[in-house]
């Protein structure tokens, strides 16, 4: 017999696990920001200056807007639970 209906604990869990995943993919563009920072003081040349000025920060606006969606994916499976919790009645 085919499911219908949620599991509003776990999705939930997924909502918390992709806000996490989100949250790492945050941190690692921290780390890369550090590692691409110190490239000036080892790396000098127009081919150092496109990759620090140009070549990372499309890069990062890339992984930046992955974050962002997939707090979007995170937030509607909140709000998708929370429905089914109001329009189930449990609390």
């Amino acid at each position: 017999m085919a499911r219908l209906g949620m599991d509003v604990d776990q999705v939930m869990q997924v909502s918390k696990n992709l806000r996490n995943e989100a949250h790492n993919i945050d941190a690692l563009v921290s780390k890369i920001q550090s590692i691409v920072s110190s490239l000036p003081g080892i790396w000098d040349g127009p081919d150092a200056q496109q990759f620090v000025n140009d070549w990372w920060p499309e890069h990062k606006k890339t992984l930046q807007a992955a974050s962002s969606h997939i707090i979007g994916l995170a937030d509607a499976a909140k709000a998708n639970a929370d429905e089914q919790r109001r329009v189930s009645g449990r609390y």
